[in-house]
């Protein structure tokens, strides 16, 4: 093997090298929770009891359907009184819940939401 071989053979193993680093170093490189798409923000917690769809897909990890899910429960008397309670809501699962736990809040709406308990939609 001459030297021209052997030095284009090192240069590929370590381009190969460095693209398998960063394929495996690019998913640690997000943007910070609370931020989605555009930029744009939380910047405060939000009430899973009266926020829009808009609204809850500003969460991380929280898309138009989730969103939508999340609505469609409350409209059938679901009370979110914490995590357990969004947990029962399809495609939500405990990952999730741990990812927007610190931009959310589970509060009732002036007291009008009543004791019912979140049905499981799975």
């Amino acid at each position: 093997m001459s030297a021209s071989t052997k030095a284009f053979t090192y240069l590929i193993g370590v381009c190969l090298l460095v693209v398998l680093g960063w394929s495996v170093w690019c998913p640690y490189m997000r943007v910070p929770d609370g931020q989605r798409g555009a930029g744009r923000s939380v910047g405060y917690r939000v009430d899973v009891n009266t926020a829009d769809a808009a609204e809850l897909e500003l969460l991380p990890g929280v898309g138009p359907s989730i969103a939508q899910n999340i609505v469609k429960a409350r409209e059938g008397g679901a009370v979110f009184r914490g995590p357990e309670d969004l947990e029962a809501v399809k495609f939500i699962g405990p990952s999730l819940v741990r990812r927007v736990e610190g931009w959310v809040s589970y509060r009732e709406a002036d007291g009008v939401l009543g004791p019912k308990k979140v049905s499981v939609n799975h």
